[in-house]
């Protein structure tokens, strides 16, 4: 699976931001729940309400706008300055049922959070990398007093730890036993 950037530089990505904190907390939800709706992962979220980058793939926006019940182009006209359009089952006499359980695809794995990051392409990934909603790249994630950079360099050890721990005991498991 190779993800398709879709780059809008010129957005005023801080105002998007400042719209997805701002429709989250007004449904009371937090970043996992957004997540479980069916939304972009955690990390994502949490880049797009830090603004801290300017560029995702096209599914997540309709994964963002279809969680917090926005119209799909909503993300693109408040990139704009314009404002979201509310689908028909989030307007005010119809509010925002409870979150629904995540589909297996929408969890956030390590491999997820390496590939959103561009730390990783999908074909680099490995079973150990597909641990989903790990407590450990949650901590890390959500570290605020840690940069980007700190935290990509945190994950990119992490990752490799489980990759050798991984294989090591796989090639113990092929030892004959004494």
């Amino acid at each position: 699976m190779h993800a398709v950037l879709v780059t809008t530089k010129t957005g005023d990505w801080q105002r998007l931001g400042r719209y997805v904190r701002e429709r989250r907390e007004l449904l009371r939800l937090t970043q996992q729940d957004v997540t479980s709706r069916g939304g972009p992962s955690i990390a994502t979220i949490r880049n797009i309400e830090a603004a801290s980058r300017d560029s995702y793939r096209g599914l997540t926006y309709s994964q963002l706008e279809n969680a917090l019940g926005w119209e799909h182009g909503s993300v693109d006209e408040i990139l704009r300055g314009g404002e979201p359009a509310l689908t028909q089952a989030t307007t005010p006499d119809r509010p925002a049922g409870p979150p629904q359980p995540a589909p297996r695809a929408h969890r956030a794995t390590l491999g997820d959070v390496l590939v959103e990051r561009g730390l990783a392409r999908p074909d680099q990934l490995g079973l150990s990398d597909q641990i989903e909603d790990d407590p450990l790249v949650k901590e890390i994630l959500e570290a605020t007093e840690f940069d980007d950079d700190f935290k990509n360099r945190w994950l990119l050890a992490y990752a490799q730890m489980r990759r050798q721990i991984f294989e090591d005991v796989r090639q113990q498991k092929k030892k004959p036993r004494e």
